[in-house]
């Protein structure tokens, strides 16, 4: 009788404590959500600005979604995160080339693309490795 009280009471002080940390997992995937989180970095696309040649582990990045929202500061030549096009489980992280409204010549082409107004143009650092815009369109 004691070991099964014992069993017992151990038992329901795991569970009070489980049930007391459940709160942390919205708080945690709001914050992830909204303000930011840390992010490992997959493939070659963007190398060597991360995950450089001869590298034998990824790249971590600090995601900062929190100043966008409140400034839209992203400029021309900033590294961004967004969800793949062609996966929505999947995030991409590549550079900024152009915004909306303007005309470019491809690197890989030499063809001159429209960015329509609302929309952007992302590529990797590593053309060569890299589905980006080129692949998937603005």
């Amino acid at each position: 009788k004691i070991n099964l009280k014992m069993n017992r009471k151990k038992s329901v002080e795991f569970l009070s404590k489980s049930v007391r940390s459940l709160w942390a997992i919205p708080i945690c995937l709001f914050l992830n959500d909204n303000i930011g989180g840390i992010a490992f970095v997959d493939g070659q696309s963007m190398s060597p600005t991360l995950n450089p040649p001869g590298s034998t582990w990824s790249d971590i990045v600090i995601v900062d979604r929190f100043s966008n929202k409140i400034s839209k500061s992203i400029k021309v030549g900033d590294v961004v995160t967004f969800k793949s096009p062609m996966d929505p489980h999947e995030t991409c992280i590549k550079r900024l080339v152009s915004k909306g409204n303007v005309v470019l010549r491809s690197k890989t082409s030499r063809n001159s693309i429209y960015v329509p107004k609302g929309y952007c143009w992302v590529e990797g650092d590593n053309l060569r490795e890299s589905v980006d815009s080129k692949d998937y369109g603005p």
